[in-house]
């Protein structure tokens, strides 16, 4: 894989995290970690 698909592949990853991150903290009632 090229360094342009790593970067996008990298990025997507993050996305997915920071969403999943973000939807467990409103199932959560909104509380911190």
């Amino acid at each position: 894989m090229d360094q342009a698909g790593a970067n996008l592949f990298k990025g997507l990853g993050d996305a997915a995290l920071s969403l999943g991150d973000f939807l467990s903290r409103l199932a959560g009632g909104g509380r911190p970690h």
